[in-house]
């Protein structure tokens, strides 16, 4: 057990893991409109404070890998518990910057997506933390991701971090910790947003409010958009994305592409998410095929793949069986 941060009763945070496009701005916003719960758009700061111990996976001016050894070597030569009292005073140094975000609330929200890569070291961390993981329909979380970042362009090689290993990273994490999180489909949150707030709610032991679902787009977003450009745009909930992915995914490519992901992800990893596997394949199947953005899409892949060969290199990492497309 970490200690807890010297003086009164700490903060207590509440982090939302998902991969990007998967509704966490939404969620946050409903979440942060309550009276306990303060938040701030994606504050970030533990990624990097976590990547500290991690030879691989980061680049830098200096040579992230040789830093990495000497903060571990520093930490297990020279304090007392080693890494656990180095974690445990990113754990107080965390609360503390929560408070000083948030001053006069009980709670609060830490959304950063990009959160999934240390999503087992954030639960190991925070033992009195809550934990809620937001799941959405892949192939969306893609079509969603192609159409906010690239205008409707093929551009998911950048994006692989996320839609795989980061992915993998976060269902594992959520599967052997079932006991200690919560659970939300972007798709039930918003068809059925009063159920699913409540019951949310209730996991974070903060009182019922049954008003945060309709006025939380009345209540400002604090530090709006540094990395998400949507914080403050939402009007209300609608149901209108949540067929928006088919019209996005009809070009040839990238039906094949869904196809190899879905069968890349399996029967189990998208049970653990609340999908099933022949029901998304059969979907796809029934999109009609549009060949406007075929050229495109070749040119853009083709080019991806060599970017993140080079990526790969530069981050000190082998280049993942997951990272492929159509060959």
């Amino acid at each position: 057990m970490l200690p807890a941060v010297p003086g009164g009763n700490p903060i207590h945070p509440i982090f939302i893991l998902s991969t990007q496009r998967a509704g966490s701005t939404l969620l946050q916003r409903i979440l942060g409109s309550h009276e306990s719960i303060g938040t701030t758009s994606e504050p970030s700061f533990l990624l990097p404070l976590l990547y500290s111990i991690r030879r691989e996976g980061a680049s830098a001016e200096y040579d992230h890998s040789e830093i990495a050894g000497g903060v571990r070597a520093f930490a297990e030569a020279y304090l007392p518990h080693g890494l656990d009292d180095y974690l445990a005073g990113i754990h107080d140094l965390a609360l503390r910057l929560y408070e000083e975000a948030a001053p006069g609330k009980q709670h609060f929200v830490d959304k950063t997506p990009r959160y999934l890569l240390v999503a087992d070291e954030l639960v190991r961390m925070f033992p009195e933390g809550k934990f809620v993981f937001l799941f959405r329909q892949p192939l969306a979380v893609a079509a969603s991701i192609i159409e906010t970042w690239a205008g409707g362009k093929w551009n998911l090689d950048p994006h692989s971090v996320d839609l795989f290993g980061g992915l993998d990273k976060l269902i594992g994490t959520y599967d052997a910790n079932r006991a200690r999180a919560a659970t939300v489909r972007y798709e039930d949150m918003v068809a059925e947003p009063h159920d699913v707030i409540a019951r949310l709610l209730q996991y974070l032991e903060v009182p019922a409010d049954d008003t945060i679902v309709e006025r939380f787009a009345d209540v400002p977003m604090p530090n709006p958009g540094y990395w998400d450009p949507h914080a403050d745009s939402y009007n209300g909930i609608s149901r209108e994305p949540l067929a928006k992915w088919r019209t996005t995914m009809a070009s040839p490519l990238r039906k094949a592409w869904c196809r190899r992901y879905l069968h890349w992800l399996g029967h189990d990893r998208l049970a653990t998410m609340g999908y099933d596997l022949a029901v998304l394949l059969r979907e796809v199947d029934s999109i009609e095929t549009d060949f406007h953005d075929l050229p495109s899409d070749l040119r853009r892949a083709t080019r991806g793949y060599f970017q993140r060969r080079l990526r790969s290199r530069i981050l000190n990492v082998s280049l993942p069986l997951w990272n492929w497309h159509w060959h």
